[in-house]
């Protein structure tokens, strides 16, 4: 086996693995993985490496916008919640002072 038989097969394997339905976690550790493997080979400026590199801070990148967009979409799910639980029940209701935590604990995931 040529010491170019690993880094072609990882190539190959991490190009495979997303279509097959991989989370974009697992995506990015793939991606990592086959950067890693490629430095063994390759210095870091190699283009192979570079090409990589950026398409893991381009995963990293897009996996913290969805993040964000979901607890976005949360956020206005328990805000809406919390109208129709307040205009029901009143503002002291427990359900709507539980609403309350919920929406304080993604406020504050949002803020970090």
């Amino acid at each position: 086996m040529s010491r170019f038989a690993v880094p072609l097969l990882v190539v190959f394997v991490c190009g495979v693995l997303p279509s097959v339905g991989v989370s974009a976690d697992g995506a990015s550790a793939n991606l990592t993985i086959e950067r890693e493997t490629l430095l063994q080979y390759y210095a870091p400026s190699h283009p192979r490496v570079v090409e990589v590199t950026a398409k893991i801070k381009s995963g990293q990148s897009l996996l913290a916008t969805t993040k964000l967009r979901d607890a976005e979409a949360r956020l206005l799910r328990l805000v809406q919640r919390r109208q129709e639980l307040t205009r029901h029940f009143g503002s002291k209701h427990p359900k709507v002072v539980e609403n309350a935590i919920q929406i304080g604990a993604i406020a504050d995931e949002l803020a970090h």
